[in-house]
């Protein structure tokens, strides 16, 4: 390791709380939060030049030599933000800590599957891993993409002109449909059940280990005032259910489920739609769409009127 540098383990959530809603990289996945609720299949580390702290990370374990992308979508290194550095003093510190992090953090581990948030724009450290070294493992990197809806500094009309013209004229259908209702009630227990029911429908054998802590977590934000839910009650049942997150000023779209057995077109297109209104309402700058990387997925979400941004998965195996 570069002897400019100190890797320390890191414990004290206020210290990772301030640093984490300063970085670029910041998002619900590397909240005080969710960092508290996934503590126990966490490894947490600082890196630090002299007393400042330059980067942190935060790796989900399935086990002590395993690195995992899931539960939840990003993870990885957080980057200080820029301050009066000149540009390529900045980056060119990004490139160091990453290979400090790859040579002295990540070597400990077997298996290794990292989501990098998608303001990681520079990836070369990892691609040049053991770049010479034809017998030694190597980075596999798949390229990966969110949409993001821009709210800052727009009107709600002009977000909504951004839809494809179909959602436009979907919403305005439910508009004047009096057997469709949205209300914003907080209930985890229905997501769930509605979730699974979605699930099963395509697999009966469907089980996610994962769902339990990941409803604490949903539960532990929404207490924390971090997120709402958007539900859509069709003819007195409900058809349609999601579950958005706010954090340092911007959204992101964590869960949905819908009721399979009731046959309707337009129930996810007006719940997603509610859901922006709302966070435009409470003025959050963007809303991450969290993933566009199935045809079916991508195609409705892109319809929303986001940019498209790409991100990358890591997967290292010696």
């Amino acid at each position: 390791m570069d002897n400019k540098y100190q890797i320390s383990n890191i414990n004290n959530y206020d210290l990772w709380d301030n640093f984490e809603c300063n970085s670029p990289q910041s998002s619900i996945f590397s909240s005080k939060e969710a960092i508290q609720t996934f503590e126990k299949n966490l490894d947490l580390f600082s890196i630090s030049k002299g007393a400042e702290i330059k980067c942190l990370i935060y790796l989900y374990k399935e086990s002590k030599s395993k690195i995992t992308n899931l539960p939840l979508i990003y993870s990885g290194m957080l980057f200080q933000a820029q301050k009066k550095q000149k540009n390529s003093r900045y980056l060119a510190e990004k490139f160091k800590l990453t290979e400090v992090i790859i040579s002295d953090i990540l070597s400990q581990y077997k298996s290794v599957e990292l989501n990098l948030h998608f303001n990681v724009k520079d990836i070369r450290p990892f691609l040049w891993f053991n770049y010479h070294e034809k017998k030694l493992p190597k980075f596999k990197t798949e390229v990966r993409y969110t949409s993001l809806i821009n709210l800052k500094n727009k009107n709600l009309e002009d977000i909504f002109k951004n839809l494809d013209d179909v959602k436009q004229r979907d919403i305005k259908k439910v508009i004047k449909n009096k057997n469709y209702q949205i209300n914003y009630d907080f209930d985890l227990k229905l997501l769930k059940k509605l979730y699974i029911k979605m699930m099963r429908k395509n697999d009966p054998n469907f089980v996610d280990k994962n769902l339990d802590n990941i409803m604490l977590f949903l539960e532990k934000i929404y207490q924390k005032g971090k997120a709402f839910q958007t539900n859509l009650i069709f003819n007195n049942k409900l058809l349609y259910s999601n579950f958005i997150s706010y954090h340092n000023n911007s959204a992101c779209f964590l869960y949905a489920a819908r009721d399979p057995d009731i046959l309707e077109r337009l129930g996810g297109t007006y719940t997603l739609w509610k859901s922006i209104e709302k966070c435009y309402q409470k003025k959050l700058n963007f809303i991450d769409l969290e993933g566009v990387n199935s045809p079916q997925r991508g195609s409705f979400k892109i319809n929303f009127g986001g940019d498209l941004y790409n991100y990358y998965k890591l997967i290292l195996n010696k």
